[in-house]
């Protein structure tokens, strides 16, 4: 139970920095499109 437990959580996060990494590029590439 702990361990599923552990894989449930490290999926999250790795669900999460994924997002954060795919904002993250988003916002980077947004000005740049934008000024042009």
């Amino acid at each position: 139970m702990q361990k599923d437990h552990l894989l449930t959580r490290r999926r999250a996060l790795l669900a999460g920095a994924a997002t954060l990494g795919a904002a993250g590029v988003a916002a980077a590439l947004a000005p740049g499109t934008g000024n042009r």
